[in-house]
């Protein structure tokens, strides 16, 4: 069998699987699922809308909610026109840079900013002995947790958000005058294989900016379920990441195999861009319950607090003026009786 490695278009793709009733309804499933998952954006955004006031705040959860409907189109798209599939993975990969630094600045916008923040950990450290890159760095010492320590981290995650959608604009120039392709992703004949490299490493600094925030912040924002959207996130990354790179590892080895003149590596690319648009739903579902938090309830319990406490304070200052004001006038009353009295015997 004349096997292709190369993505058919939409007219050879469906003329080969018209008869395939398995892809079929794989392919019904891969659009019901997506339909859903944009559908619970949708209906996140109108939750975030009616209860989160701060536009910052909502800005910013509305970005990474997008994340999981994004990645599921994307994948949709990759499975029902192949030859896009190079368009849609760079378009997922630049929007989850992007997410990775948004998400640090959205814990550090649950402080209040990061004057506040630096206040709440006045005489604290933070440390830099953390995965995936320095967990047995045991040279690294905690640093003062300071503006530049902050600065350092905000760095670290910075980075993937400017170098990442550079590499990935190189390499479409490289696929669009026929230097790259998905099958050379390791093939180091290949100069594009060494911005894959670059983008590899960049990313892992990413993760470990990431991982340093969360862990330095997961206590004090405990009440934010901090875990479970540091999981969604993180989960997301590497399902991206590490599963692509495996799938991509068994089609070159022929896992699975050859099917009706469609070659391993595209259909190992399919099954990727299948189980993707089920994770996204999953972490979609898990993510609608982490960011499903009235937060702002939090501060203005707080400040309703503080206003209970200044109104009864202003109501005892109040009490002793009134209670000092009745003294003062008794007073008069028996200054001005000894006055009369005095009168009266001279």
């Amino acid at each position: 069998m004349n096997c292709s490695k190369e993505f058919p278009t939409t007219d050879v793709l469906y003329r080969l699987l018209s008869s395939d009733t398995t892809v079929l309804v794989l392919t019904a499933i891969d659009i019901v699922i997506t339909c859903i998952t944009i559908g619970l954006f949708a209906e996140e955004l109108w939750f975030l809308f009616h209860h989160c006031h701060e536009a910052s705040k909502r800005t910013k959860t509305i970005l990474l909610l997008a994340l999981y409907p994004i990645v599921s189109f994307a994948s949709l798209l990759s499975i029902l026109v192949p030859t896009s599939t190079l368009i849609g993975e760079f378009v997922s990969s630049i929007y989850l840079s992007f997410c990775i630094f948004i998400f640090v600045n959205l814990v550090i916008e649950y402080f209040g900013g990061l004057k506040k923040m630096l206040c709440e950990y006045t005489d604290e450290m933070i440390s830099f002995r953390t995965g995936p890159l320095c967990c047995c760095c045991f040279c690294l010492k905690s640093y003062p947790f300071t503006r530049r320590s902050m600065t350092v981290v905000k760095g670290l995650v910075l980075q993937v958000a400017i170098l990442r959608p550079l590499l990935l604009f190189i390499l479409s120039v490289l696929w669009s005058d026929g230097k790259y392709s998905l099958q050379q992703q390791t093939d180091f004949t290949n100069p594009a294989s060494y911005f894959n490299l670059v983008n590899t490493a960049s990313t892992l600094l990413a993760i470990y900016g990431l991982m340093i925030t969360f862990r330095a912040t997961r206590e004090k924002l405990r009440t934010y379920r901090l875990t479970l959207k540091f999981i969604s996130l993180q989960g997301t990354l590497i399902f991206m990441n590490i599963q692509s790179f495996i799938t991509g590892f068994l089609g070159r080895a022929g896992i699975p195999e050859c099917s009706n003149t469609i070659g391993s590596p595209v259909r190992a690319s399919r099954v990727n861009h299948f189980l993707l648009i089920m994770e996204m739903f999953l972490f979609s579902l898990l993510a609608r319950f982490a960011y499903r938090t009235t937060e702002e309830i939090y501060c203005n319990d707080e400040e309703d607090g503080a206003n209970r406490d200044n109104t009864g304070a202003t109501g005892a200052v109040a009490s002793e003026n009134g209670n000092g004001g009745v003294d003062t006038k008794l007073n008069d009353v028996n200054i001005i009786e000894s006055a009369e009295l005095n009168k009266t015997h001279m």
